[in-house]
């Protein structure tokens, strides 16, 4: 999907418009966290469990809605009827212009463009926040019902950090666009969401984890417009298919590992605040990538 969005924005506008695309993460979590909770009550109906129901029924309007996309978007501005003949020119003017670009992944095998330095960079950093998304995703309802609270009470908290980041992630998007600025608008969350988990373990009271929980969510979500407009100013047109896909599949690699550590930890201390602790050390990694990524960057520029 970010790869079909650069098929149809200027790079000048995508930390916005992949923020907004994104903004669907924490509003599905927003509204299925409550729903989710509530469908754990159907437990035995029809002999299924309650995580069962929630598997079945979440799913099929996302396996739906996906034939309804294959059907009505078109591949690009050229096929788009709903564009004047003048706003089609425009657009494809424009970018075609950018596709003219020399960027530092340049054209090459996707074997090479999935080896190369600044494709693996960029994953290590995109596995920062996709180890956070990740981990608190599938751990955070358990941390916050182990305070000794109901499955409702847990859904409609849990629901609470993903309705600021829909805010948050337009609001940081617009603002990445329109001071042009990537790195620092990825850098700066991306260290806050590492900090506040850390804080969990000194803080393990019920209010003030629910506090630095939400800011952590919000701040690996307003990374992601930004990161991935970071990353298309170093893909080229014909490397970008195979870029992204690395970067994408190493950092949520990243996550499934994360996790299955979260689990180690956990098993052997018992504690959420500790288990949260590899979620850290990949924020860590990712931030120290980052900032070596963009003083590279910045002595190129200078040279």
């Amino acid at each position: 999907m970010i790869l079909y969005l650069t098929y149809w924005f200027p790079a000048e506008q995508r930390a916005r418009i992949i923020g907004i695309f994104m903004v669907a993460i924490p509003v599905s979590g927003f509204i299925g966290s409550p729903i989710s909770g509530a469908l754990l009550g159907m437990d035995g109906v029809l002999g299924l469990r309650g995580w069962q129901w929630v598997f079945i029924l979440e799913a099929a309007p996302a396996v739906l809605l996906g034939f309804v996309c294959l059907a009505w978007l078109t591949d690009g501005p050229a096929q788009a009827g709903w564009l004047t003949d003048e706003q089609r020119r425009w657009l494809q003017g424009r970018l075609e212009k950018e596709r003219r670009q020399t960027k530092r992944v340049a054209h090459g095998s996707p074997w090479r463009v999935i080896r190369n330095p600044t494709v693996l960079a960029l994953a290590v950093i995109y596995a920062g926040g996709a180890t956070a998304s990740s981990g608190l995703g599938l751990w955070q309802p358990q941390f916050i019902k182990s305070f000794g609270l109901t499955n409702v009470e847990v859904g409609w908290i849990n629901a609470l950090p993903y309705a600021l980041s829909a805010v948050a992630m337009i609001w940081w998007g617009h603002r990445s666009d329109q001071h042009n600025e990537r790195m620092w608008h990825v850098a700066v969350p991306l260290g806050l969401s590492g900090v506040a988990l850390a804080l969990c373990i000194p803080f393990p009271a019920l209010v003030p984890t629910i506090a630095l929980l939400c800011l952590c969510v919000v701040c690996t979500s307003v990374t992601r417009g930004p990161f991935w407009a970071l990353a298309s100013e170093y893909l080229s047109a014909p490397s970008a298919a195979a870029g992204i896909a690395m970067v994408n599949a190493l950092g949520t690699g990243c996550g499934f590992i994360c996790n299955a550590l979260m689990g180690s930890i956990y098993d052997a201390t018992h504690s959420y605040p500790l288990a949260m602790l590899p979620i850290v050390a990949f924020v860590t990694l990712g931030l120290a990538v980052l900032l070596v990524l963009g003083q590279a960057k910045r002595e190129t520029a200078t040279a």
